[in-house]
This record gives C-alpha cells, sequence and structure tokens, in this order.
C-alpha cells in the first residue's frame, strides 16, 4: 500500500505540480508582457493627443476667434468621452441582462449545487 502511494506522488502529482510550474511562470510572462504593452499604447495616447493642442497657435494664425478654438476643442474632447462612456454602458448592459437571463433559467445555481 505504501509503495503504491510514493509511485502516484512521483507520476500524476508530479506532472500537477511541474504543469503548474509551467503555467505560473507563462503567466507572469504574459502579465509582464500586457503590462509594458498598457504602458506603450497609454505613452503614445497621450503623446497623439498633446499634438493636437499644440497646433492651436495654426487656428490663430488664419484669424479664428478663442471661441472657436475652444469650441473645436470641446466638441473634440466630447467625442472622445462618448467614445468611452457608450461601450461602458452597452458591457454593463449585457452583462446585466446575461446575469438575470441566467438566475431565471436558474443555469448559475445549478452549477454551484453540483
Amino acid at each position: 500500500m505504501d509503495n503504491s502511494r510514493g509511485q502516484l506522488r512521483k507520476g500524476p502529482v508530479q506532472r500537477l505540480f511541474t504543469f503548474n510550474d509551467y503555467s505560473r511562470n507563462i503567466g507572469l510572462v504574459l502579465i509582464v508582457g500586457l503590462v509594458f504593452t498598457a504602458i506603450f499604447l497609454i505613452s503614445n495616447t497621450i503623446k497623439l493627443k498633446s499634438w493636437p493642442e499644440a497646433r492651436n497657435w495654426y487656428y490663430e494664425l488664419v484669424g479664428a476667434t478663442n471661441g472657436f478654438i475652444r469650441w473645436h476643442s470641446l466638441s473634440r474632447d466630447a467625442v472622445g468621452v462618448l467614445g468611452a462612456i457608450i461601450p461602458i454602458v452597452v458591457f454593463e448592459w449585457n452583462f446585466i441582462w446575461i446575469i438575470t437571463s441566467a438566475i431565471k433559467s436558474r443555469t448559475i445555481l445549478s452549477i454551484y449545487c453540483i
């Protein structure tokens, strides 16, 4: 009986620990890669956002009033805010709809009761 337990610990359990180690290392590499990607995208977004603001002197050069320049910047920012809010609202609505339909059909409860 002791011999079979020793073999069990050396066989499948050891493979499970090895798999766990590999998956943890792969996960860490993916997390580091995603962090660098996020930093890169955020820095480029900030650079691209500040570039048109620096070109506002061109509007003044051709005779645009300060009100027109402000309105142009505000309208561009409003479009950006709407572009951020609309996906959040759609995601939340879909999430609530999925959860309520799953509760009505008792799908979640059957998963937890198994």
